[in-house]
């Protein structure tokens, strides 16, 4: 997936490097660190694209157009789901009304012949 960012040579990390013990002794641990080179970078580990868009910094440094493309298409997705699921409630509520208005004319009706 790519990233742009309007600063040429941005970088970010997403987890800092640090040294953890193992057996009494100091291991360094290496982090994740992303270089933007022009301005874009390329990231194939769905794990990094992950933090990368759950960073503080999305959205203000950096974005992805393939990632708000796909996350456009889905909020319209669900939207169009929800207006299909209340469309077909309506339908089902409107059937029910025009059963009950209808035996209720036939009552108005019929006291009205009465008299």
């Amino acid at each position: 997936m790519r990233f742009t960012s309007p600063y040429r040579r941005y970088g970010v990390v997403l987890k800092p490097a640090k040294k953890v013990e193992i057996d009494g002794e100091l291991v360094f641990k290496p982090g994740i660190h992303i270089q933007f080179e022009n301005g874009q970078a390329v990231i194939d580990d769905p794990k990094v694209i992950d933090l990368l868009v759950k960073s503080k910094w999305y959205g203000k440094d950096f974005i992805s157009p393939e990632y708000e493309a796909k996350k456009q298409k889905e909020k319209e997705a669900k939207i169009e789901d929800t207006q299909k699921k209340t469309a077909s409630k309506e339908n089902t509520d409107s059937g029910s009304d025009n059963r009950r208005g209808s035996s209720g004319n036939s009552r108005l009706s019929n006291r009205s012949n009465e008299t």
